[in-house]
């Protein structure tokens, strides 16, 4: 389990020194992130962002022959930094959906996740998503995760936070008796605290979900740079190195 350090988002991106290596390659892309989203983006203890789409990212970089600078930006209102020229990549554990590709374009996937609930030790044991009904849910907005518990029915009691790691706090405080989120961060936070027991529940009759590193739309010349970029690392090797590093105890 890699430690990492939960920082505060304001509305104004802040710019992260860490750029991907080659240094001396002659385009340079901005990188858009939420660096609270454990194991995919966080900072490091030097207050570096870090996680698996960073790792994934930099490898595609190297292979590609071109450069990264991250920026930190609150999830509410990440994807309009494409539109306003901050940024060239956005990349948080993106989930790609039909209406999203409306907006904007998506590399090919690369990772699958499922909706996953985190439940606080004292909540009842469920076998679906339909028992979450009756209970208090603390979830994020603006993710699938919001949109399916709507979808479902699941929202009459629920309270929204702006990150996920809130969304959980509150749970392992006792204010709400679960949140849904994504299957690998769900995982990351139920290992990274033991003592809380929390208790995981997925329904099997939701379909899996995909993310893709989001691009502009229409920049189909850095969309085939990612593309290839990941084809390649799949390839060689380098993707499932660090997919290892990130998910062997998942």
């Amino acid at each position: 389990m890699m430690a990492f350090l939960i920082t505060s988002c304001s509305d104004t991106p802040v710019a992260d020194t860490t750029a991907s290596q080659p240094v001396a390659a002659t385009t340079v892309y901005k990188v858009m992130t939420e660096p609270t989203y454990p194991p995919f983006v966080f900072r490091d203890q030097q207050d570096r962002p870090s996680g698996f789409d960073v790792d994934i990212l930099n490898a595609i970089a190297q292979q590609q022959g071109f450069s990264l600078t991250y920026t930190s930006h609150p999830w509410q209102s990440i994807f309009n930094t494409l539109d306003q020229g901050q940024a060239d990549i956005v990349s948080a554990g993106i989930t790609i959906t039909e209406a999203r590709k409306e907006r904007m374009d998506f590399s090919a996937p690369y990772f699958e996740s499922r909706q996953m609930a985190l439940l606080g030790a004292g909540a009842a044991n469920s076998q679906s998503f339909a028992d979450l009904k009756p209970m208090r849910l603390a979830l994020k907005p603006g993710t699938t995760s919001d949109d399916m518990a709507k979808q479902q029915g699941l929202t009459e009691k629920a309270t929204y936070e702006n990150t996920t790691f809130l969304t959980i706090r509150k749970v392992m405080s006792g204010e709400a008796d679960a949140t849904i989120g994504d299957s690998g961060v769900m995982l990351y936070y139920q290992q990274a605290y033991p003592d809380a027991k929390l208790k995981t529940l997925t329904d099997n009759n939701l379909p899996p979900e995909e993310y893709g590193f989001v691009v502009r739309k229409g920049n189909t010349e850095l969309q085939n740079k990612l593309n290839q970029g990941l084809q390649a690392i799949k390839s060689n090797g380098t993707y499932d190195r660090i997919y290892r590093q990130y998910f062997a105890k998942s």
